[in-house]
């Protein structure tokens, strides 16, 4: 059940929602029936009309992947309130944006997430900690170039009796992305680059052991053009994944979802529509 408040203020947007869940231990998450209740706010304030801030608090239970589908909000100010996280995850989240433009041609802002889980496996449950910030400046000085970068720091720390399919304890990841992106009236080429800094605690084979400390620093650049086919019949596009083909040591923290190329990689896809 969601409901949303405007009508009081225009420059404020509140949503509020309440969910329920219960789950059996048919499920296989644990050999206990996880009931809960999962109170939803979101909350938006448009300042000025050049500034804005956002917050968001939520509770949710990760449901198995036939049963992903919802009529629920996928966000909250903005903020995603459901992860791919293991079934069975009681996760806790908390959030806070603020979005400003400083110019006409400049925009900036920040964010940062804080998520508290509790992960189910067989008959107990175990701790895992997120902590993910990200501040960002966009700048378009015409009509044809644009530009961008950002800090994101990311912490994400696992009980060690329960490290995930990654196998780490904990794992601090800092990257700064600078994008530069050339728009003509028929292609866009965008050039990326990104430094990455990542230490951690991480388990090594044989398991068993210790987390083992380790870290790394690199960069990687990506390249990417589009070209739009005449009287809007489709795009064609070309990416070329980690540029100069760097080799480096980082840990995943979503390997769904791989965030840098291991080995130089060419990508072409299109769309053709009739």
């Amino acid at each position: 059940m969601y409901l949303s408040l405007n009508g009081w203020s225009s420059d404020v947007y509140i949503q509020l929602g309440l969910g329920y869940d219960n789950v059996g231990p048919e499920f296989g998450f644990t050999d206990k029936t996880q009931r809960q209740l999962n109170p939803k706010f979101g909350f938006v304030w448009d300042i000025t009309k050049n500034a804005t801030l956002r917050a968001s608090s939520a509770r949710a239970l990760k449901r198995r992947f036939t049963t992903n589908q919802t009529l629920e909000p996928t966000q909250l100010a903005g903020f995603n309130q459901f992860y791919d996280d293991p079934d069975g995850t009681d996760a806790k989240l908390n959030a806070l944006g603020f979005d400003f433009k400083i110019v006409p041609s400049v925009f900036a802002g920040f964010d940062f997430r804080r998520r508290n889980l509790r992960v189910p496996q067989d008959i107990e449950f175990f701790d895992w900690r997120e902590r993910i910030g990200r501040a960002y400046l966009y700048w378009t000085p015409g009509n044809v170039i644009t530009a961008s970068t950002a800090f994101e720091y990311e912490k994400l720390t696992r009980d060690p009796l329960l490290p995930g399919g990654e196998l780490f304890q904990e794992v601090i990841t800092r990257t700064v992305p600078i994008s530069i992106r050339y728009i003509s009236s028929r292609w866009i080429l965008k050039f990326t680059t990104t430094y990455v800094l990542q230490h951690g605690l991480f388990f090594f084979p044989p398991l068993g052991t210790d987390a083992t400390r380790a870290s790394d620093s690199f960069f990687i650049s990506d390249l990417a053009f589009t070209y739009r086919l005449p009287h809007r019949r489709g795009i064609i596009g070309l990416e070329v994944r980690n540029l100069f083909d760097r080799e480096f040591n980082f840990q995943e923290t979503d390997v769904v979802h791989p965030r840098f190329a291991r080995r130089r990689q060419l990508l072409l896809r299109g769309v053709l529509e009739f």
